[in-house]
């Protein structure tokens, strides 16, 4: 027996895109990879002022960054944020292949640092609100637990033994790979696109932001040179800087490291589209295809 089709599935035009007259520039329905990393560097740049605006309101100030994991709320703030990074890195495409690659082992990092947080309370209040890792039992038939005392009160802050170890390596490799592409991917030149008329010298646009790339990836290096003399000088000596923790260095080091990152990815994505923009960048048209959009600095 037929199937009497209706007018709607008659309509021979009904799947076909839309008239070049109704396309934006660029179209709404693609999101360029430049957006997204100015996307991914806005998240980066915001999430220290966001920990940093938390201790304002009774949050403990934690030694560092990562020890925000433990923190109600806000540790989901954390892992979530790097997360994201990680997604975005793990999903990036360079314009070699070697960029692919690097990019994905640094997503990889980022997921570790996210998921095996760091040991140690980071929090010198007496009283303080926060989270921990703790063996629970239930003992008796309403349903009341009962936290199994560790033998040390550190256990509480310690996924598993060398967990911190892997929060450390990844964060050191993640850290070590952006300031590679600070220093290497971003400052490529492009001659078509990156060269003045006369032949001789970058444009003005393509200068400005070699010069933030550059400048981000020194603060990246830096920061880490210094965050790294702390337990060198612990394991040399014995002994602790008791300022480092009490003045939170490795917190303000590691959001100037962010700041940094965040910035340099953001100008990757020109300011999401508003800033130094390259000649091709302003040349989107409606009868164009959309560019492909990689890893041009």
């Amino acid at each position: 027996m037929g199937v009497e089709l209706g007018p709607s599935q008659l309509d021979s035009n009904r799947d076909q895109p839309r008239s070049q007259s109704f396309r934006r520039r660029p179209p709404d329905y693609v999101i360029s990879q430049q957006y997204l990393a100015a996307l991914v560097g806005a998240v980066a740049f915001l999430l220290p002022i966001l920990l940093y605006l938390a201790t304002k309101i009774g949050v403990c100030f934690y030694d560092s960054m990562s020890h925000f994991y433990y923190a109600q709320f806000w540790g989901d703030i954390v892992v979530g944020s790097l997360v994201f990074i990680g997604t975005f890195l793990m999903a990036y495409r360079g314009e070699y292949e070697a960029d692919d690659k690097w990019a994905k082992i640094a997503g990889l990092c980022a997921y570790a640092v996210a998921l095996f947080p760091t040991k140690g309370a980071g929090c010198d209040m007496e009283y303080f609100r926060g989270r921990i890792l703790a063996d629970l039992r239930i003992v008796d038939s309403t349903g009341a637990i009962e936290v199994i005392r560790p033998d040390s009160s550190d256990r509480f802050f310690q996924l598993f033994k060398g967990a911190a170890f892997l929060h450390y390596a990844s964060g050191a490799l993640l850290f070590a790979f952006l300031a590679y592409y600070c220093f290497v991917v971003f400052t490529r030149v492009i001659p078509d696109q990156h060269i003045s008329p006369d032949g001789k010298t970058l444009t003005r646009r393509k200068a400005i932001r070699n010069f933030i790339y550059r400048l981000s990836g020194a603060v990246i290096v830096l920061c880490m040179i210094v965050l790294i003399s702390n337990p060198i000088h612990t394991y040399l000596t014995g002994t602790v800087w008791s300022w480092w923790d009490q003045r939170n260095y490795t917190f303000w080091l590691e959001s100037l490291i962010l700041w940094a990152f965040g910035i340099s990815w953001i100008t990757k994505g020109r300011f999401f589209g508003m800033l130094l923009l390259d000649g091709r960048d302003r040349k989107w048209g409606a009868d164009q295809a959309v560019p492909n959009l990689q890893t041009e600095g």
